[in-house]
């Protein structure tokens, strides 16, 4: 199979929800002169899941930052009880009967549009409606690791019916067996839209197993246009019942690999000493490297999410879509 790519500039797509952290990080990037030569000769495509219709006055923070901005109405986080966003969510989708009506009533705050969910006719019905008004839709598909369960064919009937314009984000949805071979069906889906731009997102563990980033390695392999996630964060927020008794965890992206290294403590400032303490660490990485190197107190989770976060995009955007462009050449 031909792995090559259509398109030129590799595409990053940090999937966001809009909070203080959040705007605080994308600010860093909305055209600052220092990431000139960072942005240069890549893409970045914030998706934005909007989880509050107040998410629409902090739009323009985003829109400065990215190259184009994909707006989401979440509905697939109604289907899960036990997350943080449940019921927000809830409250939200009460006001819409689905994501096409969403779209229509805000139709001239979005840039780009996303089609959601798993593959199948009712996803290919609001595609068709969303497409009417918008002259680019993005589909995201939710998809499974078994390809024996009438995915594939229905992933290849959206491949027929959709414009070759439109861009398409492959959203894996099972990723603990990525290492042994999971998502067999990556092929498939390159050829099937081979003429798109194609994404794929979530090929990351965080949560079980080892912690790492199949993204970059996965985009390479299949010929996609470049990847996506949650900036080493969770799909599914999670509830946390007390605070103060959790153990903390940092985890800090690394500078030259795929690897992901979680370092504890009983506070988030126990846990960035440890990630100091590591031999590997450099304060002077990047611009929010530095901005946690030089706290002058104790690091609290706001703090230690930004440098997370941060470091996560710049990383991405200084070694991963580098490597994902000298591979495809």
């Amino acid at each position: 199979m031909d792995t090559s790519s259509p398109h030129d500039e590799p595409i990053y797509l940090p999937i966001l929800r809009n909070g203080q952290n959040e705007r605080e990080v994308v600010r860093e990037f909305a055209g600052l002169n220092r990431f000139g030569e960072l942005r240069d000769k890549k893409l970045l495509y914030p998706l934005l899941e909007i989880t509050d219709t107040e998410d629409f006055q902090d739009l323009q923070v985003y829109q400065q930052a990215g190259d184009k901005l994909f707006i989401e109405f979440p509905e697939y986080l109604g289907e899960q009880e036990n997350h943080a966003l449940k019921a927000e969510i809830d409250d939200l989708l009460a006001l819409y009967e689905g994501q096409s009506e969403f779209y229509r009533e805000h139709e001239d705050e979005i840039d780009v549009p996303v089609i959601s969910g798993r593959p199948g006719e009712d996803l290919l019905d609001s595609y068709n409606r969303v497409k009417e008004q918008f002259d680019e839709v993005a589909v995201r598909l939710l998809l499974s690791d078994e390809r024996d369960n009438g995915e594939l064919a229905e992933v290849n009937e959206i491949g027929l019916k959709i414009s070759s314009s439109d861009p398409i984000v492959l959203d894996l949805l099972d990723t603990t067996n990525l290492e042994e071979g999971g998502y067999d069906y990556l092929d498939a889906l390159g050829e099937i839209f081979a003429e798109n731009r194609t994404i794929v997102a979530n090929a990351m563990n965080v949560y079980q197993g080892e912690a790492y980033n199949w993204g970059p390695e996965i985009a390479s392999e299949y010929g996609f246009d470049g990847f996506g996630d949650f900036a080493v964060g969770g799909r599914y927020p999670p509830i946390i019942p007390n605070l103060h008794e959790l153990r903390k965890t940092y985890r800090q992206y690394g500078v030259d690999d795929f690897e992901i290294r979680e370092f504890e403590g009983e506070t988030y400032e126990e846990a960035v000493q440890e990630l100091e303490a590591w031999e590997e660490w450099r304060q002077d990485h990047c611009p929010f490297c530095r901005q946690l190197g030089s706290r002058d107190e104790d690091c609290t989770s706001h703090v230690a999410k930004q440098a997370r976060v941060g470091h996560y995009i710049h990383s991405v955007l200084e070694n991963d879509l580098e490597w994902l462009a000298e591979q495809r050449a």
